[in-house]
């Protein structure tokens, strides 16, 4: 009886050890949670970027610029953050996003020439990420450029650049709306032989509304793009040339989600 009652004791002083030994040990979760909480918060980085310009850029949907943005923000560390502007034409989204100071960088913006300034000693300009402008959609092996829509039926875009071209071809049924979609419709319907649009939008209908069921094709007005950031951003604005350098098809691949 001494023996078993011995045996009992010590079994019951290894149990009380072992849950002391357990209950007082760190949890794992508990020490990577006390590491994450200690370091530090990442920098932002905030980008400017157009309203309402699907499929590149739009508060609520994102887009192509949102996306390579945010990229470039992971590629430098930091957070992105997007400020959207309603501002479209002429100077104003320059005037009213970098050139005020909102952000630190503006996307999206055409190029004439590759320079480092867009406004020497105000507002630097990056080396071009790619390339936008207008683009025709059609069904016609025969169509592949604005030259080749002389004797067709053509729905254009209203007031696009484009059209300087297309007024002078000859015997030219010529149709003009401002509707993506309804021009694409047309064209689904039979009614036209091509449309000419702002070439992101035709290649993502095509993709998403139509199938793919459509070439399109790059017309010459097309502008080159870069990124603007303040004049006193000489770091940042090497940093970003250096990305763009090193993954030049980078921003081809995330646009290729989007049909383009």
């Amino acid at each position: 009886m001494l023996k078993i009652s011995s045996l009992v004791s010590g079994i019951g002083l290894l149990l009380s050890v072992c849950c002391c030994f357990w209950q007082c040990a760190p949890s794992e979760s508990t020490s990577a949670d006390t590491t994450a909480s200690t370091e530090p918060a990442k920098d932002t980085l905030s980008f400017c970027l157009l309203n309402y310009y699907e499929p590149l850029s739009d508060e609520k949907r994102g887009g192509i610029y949102e996306d390579y943005a945010t990229y470039l923000a992971e590629r430098l560390d930091k957070v992105p953050k997007f400020v959207y502007l309603n501002s479209a034409y002429f100077n104003r989204p320059v005037r009213d996003g970098i050139r005020k100071g909102i952000c630190d960088c503006q996307m999206g913006h055409p190029i004439e020439e590759e320079e480092p300034w867009l406004i020497p000693k105000k507002v630097r300009q990056s080396h071009a990420y790619t390339s936008i402008g207008y683009a025709l959609a059609t069904a016609d092996p025969e169509i592949q450029d604005l030259e080749d829509l002389a004797g067709k039926r053509v729905v254009a875009m209203a007031q696009a650049p484009p059209m300087t071209t297309l007024g002078d071809l000859e015997d030219i049924r010529l149709q003009i709306m401002i509707n993506e979609q309804k021009m694409m419709e047309l064209l689904d319907q039979g009614e036209v032989d091509a449309v000419v649009a702002w070439g992101p939008k035709l290649y993502q209908l095509n993709q998403d509304n139509f199938d793919s069921r459509f070439k399109v094709y790059n017309t010459s007005y097309m502008w080159k793009v870069a990124i603007l950031t303040q004049d006193k951003d000489s770091v940042l604005m090497d940093e970003i040339n250096g990305i763009i350098d090193e993954q030049p098809g980078k921003f081809q691949a995330i646009a290729a989600a989007y049909g383009l």
